[in-house]
């Protein structure tokens, strides 16, 4: 069959599935990942360009995408979308999920058992009037609250707590951007964020991704 006359089909992030190639996903952007740029297998005077993102459209339902296209256009996109932008995603394949793929260890956990895979062009800023409710899933966890490490125990752990743990706290103060000088002799941005729980007054946080320090500013002051 031409998939070409098959009129799009709008579907939540829950109603995906892998039969379906003309969907179109509406989500907001939820966490962004840093662009990787690559020589073309097929031409080594060609540089590719891959990006990873997560897109989210209920409390539940969260979901990653592969965004490829050469070097120029992924650099582009990435400095186009941002976390908090609302997006449309047109006729991305659908695939299944793989324990242990090695595509799975560089993406965020999501409840969705599917992963997107795009080309640049199929993706565009979504207008939308329901934009207060998509804003409102910024501030939902990803992750199981059963398995959040309270902030008194980080503070009597003494360094011996587990190098990854998930925390979950309110915003206590966020902090200037400041810029520090790297070993390597980069200038980064960089932002103290402070968080408190119900068992401690506060943890510094510091953060060093620029989309983080973005994000962190935006919550503080909505």
């Amino acid at each position: 069959m031409d998939q070409t006359n098959i009129s799009l089909q709008r579907a939540t992030i829950k109603e995906l599935s892998p039969i379906i190639t003309n969907a179109i996903v509406v989500g907001i952007i939820i966490a962004k990942q840093r662009l990787r740029r690559f020589v073309d297998n097929k031409d080594t005077f060609k540089e590719r360009g891959v990006w990873n993102f997560t897109i989210r459209d209920s409390i539940v339902d969260y979901i990653n995408v592969t965004c490829w296209g050469d070097a120029n256009e992924i650099i582009e996109t990435y400095d186009k979308y941002h976390t908090g932008d609302v997006i449309e995603i047109t006729k991305p394949r659908i695939d299944v999920r793989k324990v242990g793929d090695i595509k799975e260890q560089y993406c965020p956990m999501v409840t969705s058992p599917f992963h997107l895979t795009i080309n640049v062009p199929s993706m565009a800023k979504h207008e939308t009037n329901n934009y207060d409710y998509y804003s409102t899933l910024l501030r939902h966890p990803t992750k199981p609250i059963v398995g959040v490490i309270n902030l008194i125990d980080v503070h009597n752990s003494g360094g011996g707590i587990a190098s990854f743990v998930d925390l979950l706290g309110a915003i206590r103060t966020v902090g200037p951007i400041r810029i520090i000088t790297t070993k390597v002799g980069n200038e980064q941005q960089v932002r103290d964020v402070v968080i408190l729980d119900h068992t401690h007054p506060g943890l510094k946080i510091t953060l060093w991704d620029p989309e983080m320090i973005a994000r962190y500013h935006e919550f503080y002051f909505l």
